[in-house]
């Protein structure tokens, strides 16, 4: 999910268009993600620094759920500021975490 989340943004397209859902899958996705990683972190088996990563993915989904009605359209995941910068942090925190997850396909390298 992270993946998506930091693909380019008509591979985003493709992936909400394969599932035919609009948009806002890609945060809802990512939702589960986060509520995974909440649990797995209560247990102890996420590491604080991998929870913080996720974290500020979810602090730059926040800031495109909040950017308005428009924010959900296909134009604007190509263009706005906040799906770029959502899209930054992603590929970093994916980054950053194929070191302690087993990722495979890995982009980073």
């Amino acid at each position: 999910m992270i993946n998506h989340l930091g693909s380019l943004p008509e591979s985003q397209i493709a992936h909400i268009r394969t599932l035919d859902v609009g948009t806002d899958e890609l945060l809802l996705e990512f939702d589960d993600v986060m509520n995974t990683a909440r649990a797995r972190r209560f247990d102890e088996s996420l590491s604080e620094e991998d929870f913080k990563l996720l974290q500020k993915i979810d602090s730059a989904a926040d800031v495109v759920a909040s950017a308005g009605a428009e924010i959900w359209s296909e134009e604007s995941l190509r263009s706005a500021p906040e799906w770029a910068a959502l899209r930054k942090v992603a590929r970093f925190a994916r980054c950053t975490l194929v070191e302690s997850w087993d990722i495979s396909n890995d982009p980073c390298q």
